[in-house]
């Protein structure tokens, strides 16, 4: 069973892997969150909100040797819910592989549209998901 525990400090990582990803990642406004499967870390999330009316996702990693087990979607499924918690209606992303022998950008970018995501009008590079439907 996959769960999600907030990160407040990069000491809570036992993974060396996913620590450093953290130190590099976070700042003052990131929200970090850790994936456990069977009580094991598996994965994370760096999170901004940057206020109404959408979030960011600045990255989501799954360690090398529990990816292709649908971790990396139930990651972006938790950064999609946090952001419709905050009542944000869209969710943005740049997507940039992190592991490149694993998977390029354009494999990345595919994977995140089959997720939902579209092509942001306003940022170029940046993939963006509506979260509620749009008010007409």
């Amino acid at each position: 069973m996959m769960k999600f525990v907030a990160i407040h400090s990069d000491l809570e990582i036992q993974s060396d892997v996913l620590r450093f990803r953290l130190q590099r990642g976070s700042t003052p406004r990131t929200r970090e969150v850790v994936a456990l499967r069977n009580g094991g870390e598996v994965g994370l999330i760096i999170f901004e909100d940057w206020g109404p009316p959408f979030s960011f996702i600045y990255e989501i990693f799954v360690l090398p040797e529990a990816r292709n087990d649908r971790i990396g979607t139930s990651l972006l499924l938790h950064a999609e819910i946090m952001a419709a918690e905050l009542g944000r209606s869209s969710i943005r992303l740049t997507p940039r592989s992190l592991c490149e022998e694993a998977m390029s950008d354009l494999e990345l970018t595919t994977w995140y549209k089959r997720k939902g995501y579209i092509e942001c009008a306003s940022e170029t590079g940046q993939l963006e998901k509506f979260l509620f439907p749009s008010p007409t």
